[in-house]
């Protein structure tokens, strides 16, 4: 992996080429504003009803990782996003975080190995789901049916989580996947993109053992599930993203256009690692490789 001082003139050679561009620095050990800007609310925030927590697990060739995932549920619409970054985005929300306690997060985001970097709106639009992932420098988003996954209902049935569930298995992206799920909780949503089935995915896993989900935790909701989608992203199609995404993280150093770049932020935060957001969108190379959820 190139080092940071190596890294930082790369990419500060690279924004030399276009006009306008420059790299700024933030350190927690440096003067920076006391408070970091609010996230406005939107009126297409809706509040969510129930709250679940999932155990992601991720292979990645011989190492194994764990992190955790969030589905926040309302009654027609879910948002599936990273446990890290839902609490960064709760962070901002409350209106009173100071620049240091901000990094502290940002760090634990971009520092996740088993960081999942896909908010996925389940059942927005009405009848679709909207993905939205980045490909640095640029933020992306795209549409697709709200059930993508083919599920085959099996007859066998388990004790999971304390829910009794039944198996469903279906092939997407290259992977196969078996889903348990419970009708005690009638919702089609889970985990990523595994919805449409007569209750609430509790457990899930690719059948190459890469992927896996478990629910930890289903509580009542306390937060807000945002359906606005930003402004500055790239509207493209489900197998454009996938096979530019893919691509991309095969040598994200080097893939990154320098004429895309505007401005590139440094964060010195604890434990002494630099953390990057270029344009604004954070730069999260994986250390040892990128384990897509979709091969194609």
């Amino acid at each position: 992996m190139k080092t940071f001082v190596t890294t930082l003139i790369i990419m500060a050679s690279m924004t030399a080429a276009a006009q306008s561009q420059q790299i700024t620095g933030v350190s927690s050990n440096q003067k920076a504003p006391e408070k970091v800007e609010k996230i406005a609310s939107s009126p297409g925030d809706v509040a969510a009803v129930a709250e679940c927590i999932y155990c992601y697990d991720l292979l990645n060739g011989d190492k194994r990782s764990t992190g955790a995932a969030m589905l926040q549920i309302a009654p027609s619409v879910a948002r599936f996003i990273d446990y890290t970054s839902f609490a960064t985005d709760s962070l901002r929300r409350s209106g009173d975080t100071d620049r240091e306690q901000f990094n502290r997060f940002l760090s634990r985001e971009l520092r996740c190995e088993s960081f999942i970097d896909q908010t996925i709106l389940q059942g927005f639009p009405s009848g679709k789901m909207t993905v939205i992932s980045p490909i640095a420098p640029n933020l992306y988003t795209y549409t697709e049916t709200a059930y993508p996954l083919p599920w085959t209902l099996a007859g066998e049935v388990d004790t999971i989580a304390g829910y009794e569930c039944h198996k469903a298995t279906a092939t997407y992206g290259g992977r196969d996947w078996t889903a348990w799920y419970t009708t005690e909780v009638p919702v089609s949503f889970g985990p990523w993109k595994l919805t449409g089935l007569p209750g609430l995915v509790v457990k899930a896993a690719s059948n190459d053992g890469v992927h896996s989900f478990i629910l930890t935790t289903l509580r009542q909701g306390s937060s807000v599930i945002p359906t606005t989608i930003p402004r500055t992203a790239v509207t493209t199609s489900r197998d454009k993203f996938v096979k530019l995404k893919n691509e991309f993280e095969k040598d994200p150093w080097n893939n990154i256009l320098p004429e895309s770049i505007t401005d590139i932020t440094v964060v010195n935060t604890e434990g002494g690692k630099p953390l990057m957001l270029i344009n604004g969108t954070p730069f999260h190379p994986y250390p040892d490789g990128y384990v897509p959820f979709e091969q194609e």
